[in-house]
C-alpha cells in the first residue's frame, strides 16, 4: 500500500476509510531517503493503477515534475525555480517552485 503525502479524489466520494477508485492527482514531495522510491516504484504504480496526474515536488533544487495521464494522452512538464506551470486538471492551479519552500524568518 502507498501513502502519498496529497492525494486528490473525486469530489463525491466522501466518507470512506478506502478510495474506491484511483485519486485524480498524486503529489510527493522528495527527501533523500524516498527519491528513487517516489520517482521509480511510486510513479509506475500509480500509472498502472490508473492515477491521473502524479507531481513530485523536489524542495531542494526547487522544483516540480507533472506526469498527466488518460485517455491515451500522456504528458510530462518540469518547472525548476521561479519558472511557473500552469496546470489545469484536476483543477486550475498555477506551480511556481520557488515558492513552495519553507522561508525561515
Amino acid at each position: 500500500m502507498l501513502v502519498p503525502d496529497v492525494l486528490v479524489i473525486p469530489s463525491e466520494i466522501e466518507g470512506v476509510q478506502r478510495v474506491p477508485t484511483a485519486p485524480e492527482l498524486v503529489v510527493e514531495v522528495l527527501s533523500p531517503s524516498t527519491r528513487d522510491y517516489d520517482l521509480g516504484t511510486k510513479w509506475r504504480v500509480y500509472r498502472e493503477a490508473g492515477v491521473g496526474s502524479y507531481w513530485v515536488v523536489d524542495p531542494l533544487e526547487p522544483s516540480v515534475r507533472v506526469w498527466t495521464w488518460g485517455e491515451g494522452n500522456e504528458s510530462e512538464a518540469t518547472v525548476t525555480g521561479d519558472e511557473a506551470l500552469e496546470i489545469d486538471w484536476p483543477f486550475a492551479v498555477t506551480v511556481v517552485p520557488s515558492a513552495l519552500t519553507h522561508r525561515r524568518r
